[in-house]
């Protein structure tokens, strides 16, 4: 969390937006991302000669290599950055019931249930 408030992550994003607009100055004249992208992703020339994608693409190489094992967690006490909870779901309510599966199912639970004994 600390590296999107300190000075290299407002550098980062800096340069990040001045290449997108460098990129959009660049686009090949006729050639316009929202109204026509390409309609095959696999298609390599449409994506070359779109500067604008690949810097987008760059872009989110980099961060992607930044984050690499981590994970955003959430828990039904995170906050957001105004101090709201994130999850506003209901109380949990534990239901306990009978169901009676098909012989093909109970004779499968069976068998994991013996295999898990064995371990």
């Amino acid at each position: 969390m600390s590296y999107f408030l300190s000075e290299a992550a407002w550098v980062q994003e800096k340069e990040d937006v001045t290449n997108l607009r460098r990129a959009k100055r660049e686009l090949s004249e006729g050639l316009n991302p929202e109204l026509d992208p390409p309609v095959d992703l696999d298609d390599a020339k449409d994506v070359i000669n779109d500067p604008l994608r690949n810097c987008q693409v760059m872009i989110a190489t980099r961060m992607n290599h930044q984050f690499d094992d981590r994970v955003i967690r959430r828990s039904l006490d995170s906050l957001d950055w105004k101090g709201r909870q994130l999850l506003n779901l209901p109380e949990c309510r534990i239901v306990h019931g009978r169901l009676d599966g098909t012989a093909r199912k109970t004779q499968i639970l069976r068998r994991i249930a013996h295999e898990l004994k064995e371990e």
